[in-house]
């Protein structure tokens, strides 16, 4: 198929972008589509065609060989498309990547938006105090005498109830972090318990799985758990995260987590969420225990309801595999910028990388050194290669900016971590590659708190590795030096000839050649005199002669003056 000249594809985005009135966009988008069936338009408000525009033929199709052409924008029209991003398809995007929140869904489903109102229930312990027993859900409604009540809300809660008698909920269960055990034992034997009614309730309503236990205090479990539902019976969804003890009666329960099935399914939102594939949000939810607000880590995961019928129309989602699988981490950094010389005339710059492997120990790398820079910047050019296993325990890589000595112990200058736990969970997930852009990392130091201490320009692949094997790389600027391929550095890399001494040195070596070659010039200046006056004396020469001969020398001492300086 061939596609049209890319000034004509951004002209009708302009014309879209202004249009006036809904016929003249339709009209646009039509021709748009009509010149290139394969560009999606996903929203329908056009005034949003510039944020979210996209081609499924990727760049190229658009620009061939990654050149934009020369469409002749005006200075004003520039002003106007300040804003105007082109959102494109690139090799880091994942096409089903499932929203993810840092907290527990409920906290964004608005309670107003749901068809009844609930209040707790208040029972007064023995001291007097109220505690919580329950809660009670109900719908009232105050009309004027005379006023027919409205009992849409009604008609639809109670389709909604009848619509809830046969019910599968669907706890697909990712991981688990920073478990913290009443026994305060290190790594706990993980597993998880599900509960979502009485036992004595017919169907599926518990899930005890001991027998996949994992030994971690992050444990990844990535298994989906599948119990029958119905209200009110079933209202309260309990996932309990358990330490498998042994030499105990009774395992130890870590904490646990309470979600509200009943809120969600009559929650306009979550039901307009359920009707689209991969919108129901991953959410990170507190582990708490019975009378305590502290919490004993967090569960990571979501939930589905859906009817008896839908359950068998959509298949449960496969999810990655619990074994770690090895990758490598590539690291180009390229320079230093803005490093403090701290009352030092010259800074001697090298970065170090960090990686802690499973085991806790941790692997570090180092760069050359820039000798004796005096402007805070430096140029490495250089690759730090590590393997590690994703999911890993610590996905974090830290960054360290030294200045070597030759005499004393080094000076850590700064620092700063990565976390790179979604990346390498995303090239686990996709078995590719995944490169991070190019990014200049923001240096700090604990003794200098608010106060930036320099910036490195870094590149990250993280490559599986069957294709690193494949493809290797070299570490530093060895080969196979490729992908990308890194330049030699010359300068700054001798600490002898970078030093204030030699520098001090050598610019008295140029005066002292500056000086001599002024000496031997006066010299034969003075030796040029002598010879005329003799010749003046000895052969008697004509006046005139012995005129251009002291001109010459004139013009001999002017060049020793004003050029040999």
């Amino acid at each position: 198929m061939e596609t049209q000249p890319p000034s004509s594809l951004l002209s009708i985005l302009l014309q879209t972008a202004e249009a006036d009135s809904d016929e003249e966009t339709e009209g646009t988008i039509e021709a748009l589509r009509a010149r290139d069936p394969t560009l999606q338009i996903p929203l329908e408000n056009p005034a949003m065609l510039n944020q979210h525009s996209y081609h499924i033929d990727h760049f190229e199709a658009v620009f061939p060989d990654n050149q934009m052409p020369d469409f002749g924008i005006t200075s004003a029209l520039a002003d106007d498309l300040a804003d105007f991003e082109w959102r494109v398809d690139d090799d880091t995007a994942i096409a089903d990547d499932r929203p993810e929140m840092t907290c527990e869904l409920e906290r964004d489903l608005d309670a107003n938006e749901l068809p009844y109102t609930t209040v707790p229930i208040f029972k007064a312990n023995v001291i007097g105090e109220p505690e919580t027993v329950g809660y009670l859900k109900f719908i009232c409604q105050v009309v004027p005498e005379g006023m027919r009540r409205d009992k849409s809300k009604i008609e639809d809660l109670k389709n909604a109830i009848e619509e809830a008698k046969n019910l599968t909920v669907r706890v697909y269960a990712l991981s688990a972090h920073s478990l913290l055990a009443r026994s305060a034992v290190r790594d706990p034997r993980a597993y998880l318990w599900l509960t979502n009614g009485p036992e004595h309730l017919e169907g599926f309503h518990t899930v005890r799985d001991s027998s996949n236990a994992v030994l971690s205090r992050n444990p990844e479990f990535n298994k989906c758990y599948q119990l029958d539902c119905f209200f009110p019976e079933c209202t309260l969804l309990s996932v309990s995260v358990m330490n498998r003890t042994s030499g105990s009666l009774a395992d130890e329960a870590i904490g646990r987590t309470l979600i509200d099935l009943e809120d969600r399914w009559f929650h306009p939102r979550w039901r307009q969420l359920m009707q689209s594939d991969k919108q129901i949000p991953i959410e990170e939810r507190q582990l708490l225990t019975d009378g305590s607000l502290l919490s004993h880590g967090t569960f990571r995961g979501w939930c589905e309801v859906l009817t008896a019928e839908d359950a068998q129309l959509r298949p449960v989602e496969s999810l990655m595999s619990q074994e770690a699988e090895p990758f490598q981490i590539r690291i180009v950094v390229w320079k230093c910028r803005n490093i403090p010389l701290d009352s030092q005339k010259t800074v001697s710059v090298f970065v170090r990388g960090i990686f802690t492997n499973d085991d806790g120990k941790t692997v570090d790398q180092d760069t050359d050194t820039h000798w004796n820079s005096q402007d805070g910047t430096a140029t490495f050019n250089w690759r730090f290669v590590f393997m590690v296993d994703v999911p890993p325990k610590f996905p974090t890589l830290k960054f360290q900016v030294w200045n070597r000595n030759i005499i004393s112990a080094n000076d850590a200058l700064s620092e700063c971590t990565v976390d790179l736990g979604g990346d390498l969970l995303k090239a686990r997930k996709r078995k590719d590659i995944v490169k991070l852009p190019q990014a200049w990392l923001r240096m700090t130091h604990p003794a200098y708190p608010q106060q930036a201490r320099g910036d490195v320009h870094v590149e990250i692949s993280i490559v599986p590795k069957l294709m690193a094997t494949q493809s290797p790389v070299g570490k530093g600027r060895e080969e196979p030096n490729k992908d990308p391929h890194l330049p030699a550095v010359t300068e700054n890399r001798q600490y002898i000839t970078t030093t204030g001494f030699a520098l001090r040195m050598s610019d008295y070596a140029k005066e002292a050649e500056k000086r001599w070659k002024r000496m031997m010039m006066s010299m034969l200046a003075a030796v040029l005199v002598l010879a005329i006056i003799l010749q003046q004396y000895m052969l008697d020469l004509p006046k005139t002669v012995v005129i251009v001969e002291l001109c010459g020398v004139a013009l001999l001492v002017l060049y020793i003056v004003f050029f040999m300086r």
